[in-house]
């Protein structure tokens, strides 16, 4: 279902992907100009649970929304970085989310522009440490590594995506799919952390 305010007369966003015959990319590009004309939407926040965002979601838009995270500290605010790119835009904003997930490159650039060490480790204490409590990023055929803040240290957990006796052709869509899994299963079902993580690494 989508909401009527961000129904718009524009291109949609397009994602294309070349691989090799094993797999290996040779050429991404993610097309996120519909996030311009995204508008703020107009809802009842109260019966609001969770609330997932893109970090090209536009300023206009992120401004509503920190607004609403001020008013509604019970909403969850969930991350999803979409390309290194946007990671300037969204910078300002990190203190509104609860939650990030983003790729290796995606983390590195947060690294930088948050003078972070480089390894993904340091990142995502970093990230803890500006208020968002749980950390996941990852890592390609590596599976993920996930920080979550408890009582003020960072506990690191690094999770795999188990294959069984299948072959890993492509991870294009990986990403998104742990978004949704572990979103639906964490916040949503309120499963534990690591069943959590055990479904969104099954269904990468």
């Amino acid at each position: 279902e989508t909401l009527p305010t961000n129904i718009v007369r524009h291109n949609s966003g397009v994602f294309v992907g070349v691989n090799n015959s094993i797999g290996e990319t040779i050429f991404d590009k993610s097309d996120t100009r519909i996030f311009a004309h995204q508008k703020f939407p107009k809802l009842d926040w109260k019966s609001v649970g969770v609330v997932i965002v893109m970090s090209s979601t536009n300023n206009e838009v992120l401004e509503g929304l920190k607004k609403i995270k001020n008013k509604h500290k019970d909403i969850v605010f969930c991350l999803e970085i979409s390309g290194s790119k946007s990671v300037e835009n969204i910078v300002p904003f990190l203190d509104i989310f609860d939650f990030l997930i983003c790729n290796q490159k995606e983390a590195n650039a947060i690294g930088k522009s948050i003078s972070a060490d480089r390894s993904v480790k340091s990142i995502i204490k970093a990230l803890n440490e500006k208020g968002i409590d749980l950390v996941i990023v990852t890592l390609d055929k590596k599976g993920a590594v996930c920080g979550l803040k408890r009582e003020g240290k960072t506990c690191f957990k690094q999770f795999s995506i188990c294959l069984g006796k299948g072959k890993l052709i492509s991870t294009i869509g990986a990403g998104d799919s742990v978004t949704a899994a572990f979103c639906a299963s964490y916040y949503g079902f309120k499963f534990p952390i690591d069943l959590s993580m055990e479904i969104a690494m099954e269904l990468a």
